[in-house]
């Protein structure tokens, strides 16, 4: 080896990895939705409701409340919003706090109303040092990142040195193509693979694989789910794919929507044979019981404890491999 006092990349052993992990676990902003201190986006169509849902998502995180059942680690919120208009905000944000049972918008939850760059942002997240920032969208905020995979690189590159620099995350709010004659993504995101689906980003892919999570949102086929309006889809690196997430928006008094909220329960397995092994599952087990309940093999025993987990009746604790039974009709809490 040399022997220059020269600075080179430091290299680990895969056990000092591990160690590392112990003394700094994985964090996230949402819990297995949001990773911490890295780059993700949001991707749908326009008009599908992503702001108000993003709002939520904002002031949920900011207030430390759960986000559609998903447990979030409390942190300010840094939110750009460039291409809606300001009087829309407050009572956006106000009709989300009744929702989620908040007095008020919480004060950590942030929003920039002018327009900006990635290097306005830098100096923004050394300021006020959120733990997220949500841009909506990205195409305002650089509009030639999109243009090539390149361009898009480089836009990431920084992002992401922000990002770890200043402990923060960051979500981008993105669009679709416009609807072509000749699609091959047939179906909507609820048949297909979150990562297939996503072929229809607007713009360079390496968006999508350049982000640490990859969140799709489309419309719920008519029926499918019974007052849904949405679904909500995922991919997170070295995680994998979520199952489907079906939400409803949630109508107010004067008949406006004001939210959004999960769709929950059993039923949405579809499947008799999966909800009568569920009802056999202790309030805490193992992947192990879990295929000895079902009597599958482990590929389709995953399958269905993914279902599971998106239809909100069950969630993957912290250990690798043990499971804990959801009480979907009281929120979402821990059967005892």
């Amino acid at each position: 080896m040399s022997t220059l006092n020269e600075a080179v990349l430091q290299a680990l052993t895969i056990p000092q990895i591990k160690q590392q992990l112990v003394d700094q676990p994985q964090n996230y902003v949402v819990e297995g939705f949001l990773p911490a201190n890295d780059i993700s986006v949001v991707v749908g169509d326009s008009g599908r409701g992503k702001t108000p849902l993003a709002y939520q998502l904002g002031i949920c995180i900011a207030a430390g409340a759960p986000f559609l059942g998903m447990r979030t680690n409390q942190t300010r919120v840094l939110y750009l919003d460039l291409e809606n208009g300001r009087a829309k905000r407050p009572p956006l944000a106000e009709d989300i706090c009744k929702l989620v049972e908040l007095a008020s918008v919480p004060e950590d939850f942030l929003v920039v109303e002018e327009s900006c760059n990635l290097s306005d942002v830098a100096g923004a997240v050394k300021y006020y040092t959120p733990g997220i920032v949500l841009a909506d969208t990205l195409r305002a905020l650089e509009p030639t990142a999109e243009d090539s995979n390149s361009n898009m690189g480089r836009f990431l590159k920084t992002t992401r040195a922000i990002a770890q620099e200043n402990n923060c995350a960051v979500l981008y709010l993105h669009h679709i193509n416009k609807p072509r004659e000749n699609d091959p993504i047939k179906g909507s995101l609820a048949d297909n693979q979150v990562m297939y689906w996503l072929n229809k980003a607007s713009g360079a892919r390496a968006l999508i694989n350049l982000s640490n999570s990859r969140i799709a949102i489309d419309t719920a086929e008519n029926g499918s789910v019974k007052n849904a309006a949405l679904v909500m889809k995922w991919f997170v690196k070295l995680e994998g794919e979520s199952e489907n997430v079906y939400i409803e928006r949630v109508i107010g008094e004067d008949g406006g929507p004001i939210g959004y909220r999960r769709i929950t329960g059993i039923a949405l397995l579809g499947n008799m044979e999966q909800q009568t092994a569920f009802a056999k599952l202790p309030a805490r087990f193992t992947f192990k019981e879990a295929m000895r309940i079902y009597n599958k093999t482990d590929k389709p025993t995953r399958e269905w404890l993914l279902k599971c987990i998106g239809a909100g009746v069950l969630r993957q604790v912290e250990k690798r491999g043990v499971y804990e039974r959801l009480d979907a009709s009281c929120g979402g809490k821990i059967v005892q």
